[in-house]
């Protein structure tokens, strides 16, 4: 709930996404996905054949791939729109992020970062990627089925998420808006891995 209103339908636009897409929309947004729900079966299309495949340790030659098939038992996901100015902003705090877990010797095979861009089609993925200088793999819900699914959240949102035997997705952790504190965000992701993770054999 924000400003005392509840069931908010939010589109990444803001009033021009809602004028284009929902032009004569009333209905109100599901309820917000959080911690404990699935985080929603997808599908993408890999961009970055050999970059996208070694970071996420995706096996065989697919030309796509679901967030199970990734080699790590956690996924940061952060869902942008390219035409959202805190999004666009928020990049430098992603990229100063994935350094940080790539060089830790507890996250960097545990935890790999992705980010899914709302109503981006495949070259506003391409373009987003070379206009912010983003080193972390990007994929597109261009027909916003995701955004849709998790409830239509504030955005820039990231989840931290785990993934079980058998293939579930559960959301661990919720990220709305501005980061404050990298440093801080890292310690929690820690954390929740150090509680959930799977013993070894």
């Amino acid at each position: 709930m924000r400003l005392g209103y509840q069931k908010i339908i939010r589109l990444p636009e803001g009033y021009f996404g809602w004028k284009v897409f929902l032009p004569d929309s009333t209905q109100p947004a599901d309820g917000i996905l959080g911690i404990g729900d699935d985080f929603p079966s997808c599908q993408f299309a890999i961009l970055y054949d050999e970059t996208d495949r070694s970071y996420l340790k995706i096996q065989g030659r697919k030309k796509s791939f679901a967030l199970e098939d990734a080699g790590c038992e956690y996924l940061f996901i952060v869902i942008y729109n390219k035409n959202c100015l805190a999004c666009v902003d928020e990049t430098k705090t992603f990229k100063t992020m994935y350094q940080q877990m790539n060089t830790s010797s507890y996250l960097s095979d545990r935890v790999k970062l992705l980010a899914i861009g709302a109503g981006s089609k495949k070259r506003d993925v391409i373009a987003f990627k070379k206009d912010n200088a983003i080193p972390y793999p990007l994929f597109g819900d261009e027909k916003r089925s995701i955004f849709s699914r998790l409830g239509n959240p504030v955005l820039p949102t990231s989840y931290l998420i785990h993934i079980q035997p058998g293939g579930r997705r559960q959301i661990l952790f919720v990220q709305q808006d501005h980061i404050q504190d990298v440093e801080t965000l890292i310690q929690k992701i820690t954390s929740l891995v150090k509680d959930t993770e799977q013993p070894k054999e």
